[in-house]
């Protein structure tokens, strides 16, 4: 795969549940840096972003990691965390790992099935 490349539809979409997370004014300047967001480099399970420093900044520094989940196709669950960078507050670059440890079966869950809470799993 060459690098950088934009986003695929689905993953700029799921990227974008994870401005649920944050207040208006932050998830609109996240919502504004995915849309502008390239992917720098990708291995199993992560996903560094390349984002233009003209976009608008999120402001809330308590809010650096931002938490989902997702089932893997055979059922396990699958922790998904997006790392802003702080103090810049732009998109900095996402994971995913099962939580039984095992190798990850689908890379980037379907958008109708990332939950933003715990309990939702």
């Amino acid at each position: 795969m060459n690098y950088p490349r934009p986003l695929h539809p689905d993953e700029e979409i799921v990227l974008r549940r994870f401005a649920e997370h944050l207040s208006a004014a932050d998830g609109a300047a996240l919502r504004d840096q995915i849309a502008a967001a390239m992917v720098r480099k990708e291995d199993a399970g992560h996903t560094s972003y390349l984002v233009p420093a003209s976009v608008p900044r999120v402001r809330d520094a308590d809010r650096s990691a931002l938490d989902g989940f997702y089932r893997d196709t055979d059922g396990y669950p699958v922790d998904m965390i997006v790392h802003l960078e702080f103090p810049a507050g732009l998109l900095s670059w996402s994971e995913r790992y099962r939580l039984d440890g095992g190798p990850l079966q689908r890379t980037m869950p379907r958008p109708t099935d990332l939950r933003l809470r715990r309990e939702d799993i």
